[in-house]
């Protein structure tokens, strides 16, 4: 089953709900347990839930791409006047989410997440020591994206595991507030500066803009390669609330993520994520200590 769930995000979908980049299993012996599969065996792990809004970003682009909106639209977000002068702002935190900044030879990855941002700081401070604590569950960060699609369907799109899973790039920081992109990378702000400009966007609020987790890249000698094995805006499946509802507690949601491994969850968590169309904080299954 491993091996044919694999390569699931190659299925074409020809009207089958449980064809994509998730697929419904029951594994009576697997408790309740929460897995990455590294070919031979499933890893314990522990998997911390976001969703990032999408609803201010045209439907056609991604998180990589620093657009803005167009003048005429009706969100007032794009509208409203900057600190710095510049209007139409057309600027959200979530643009260039997944786009690299370079500092010295290792790219590291910026990112703008509310959901971080708005959890108890004890559980982000949690989390964050737990990243270097080699005694613990390692962590994988998923990321949904709800905004595309109906009440009670969300994507799981983004997957970002940390550095004892041995990816390419792994989630190594996070935070309420780390501070700035310009702060952290002055690269980081040069390049946002630049995009934002562009698009007539203000430069000095990308620059500005906050940043809560942190991404970093293991290869330093080929940092470009491998982006996408993060995940991106679409790249899931989208799941209904009604294809798991109704599952025994025995049964899971294998998901196929980006670089090709796979992630189990109890389907009942899956159920949790979908139900709530908005939360506050992140998740966490199993929860924190």
């Amino acid at each position: 089953m491993a091996e044919t769930l694999a390569h699931c995000n190659e299925f074409p979908h020809d009207g089958h709900e449980h064809e994509g980049t998730w697929e419904i299993s029951h594994g009576d012996d697997w408790g309740d347990e929460y897995g990455i599969w590294d070919d031979e065996r499933w890893i314990p792990v522990r998997v911390v839930v976001s969703r990032w809004k999408t609803k201010n970003i045209p439907p056609y682009l991604n998180w990589v791409d620093f657009s803005g909106g167009p003048p005429g639209t009706g969100l007032t977000y794009f509208r409203e006047q900057c600190p710095h002068g510049v209007n139409p702002r057309r600027l959200h935190q979530e643009e260039m989410n997944l786009s690299p900044s370079y500092r010295g030879y290792r790219e590291e990855i910026l990112m703008h997440d509310p959901v971080v941002r708005g959890s108890a700081q004890r559980r982000i401070d949690r989390l964050d020591a737990m990243l270097g604590d080699q005694e613990t569950l390692p962590i994988i960060h998923v990321v949904v994206n709800g905004d595309d699609y109906v009440s009670g369907i969300r994507a799981f799109d983004v997957f970002i595991k940390d550095c004892q899973l041995r990816p390419r790039f792994y989630l190594a920081r996070y935070g309420k507030n780390l501070g700035t992109f310009d702060a952290l990378s002055p690269t980081a702000g040069v390049i946002r500066t630049n995009s934002a400009g562009a698009v007539n966007a203000c430069g000095a609020c990308a620059a500005e803009g906050e940043v809560t987790i942190t991404v970093e890249n293991s290869n330093e000698n080929d940092p470009r390669r491998g982006l996408l094995s993060l995940g991106f805006r679409g790249y899931g499946w989208p799941i209904p609330i009604t294809a798991v509802s109704a599952l025994p507690r025995t049964a899971f949601v294998i998901f196929s993520t980006p670089d090709r491994s796979l992630l189990r969850m109890p389907a009942w968590a899956v159920v949790d994520i979908l139900r709530e169309t908005w939360w506050r904080g992140v998740k966490v299954y199993p929860p924190l200590p």
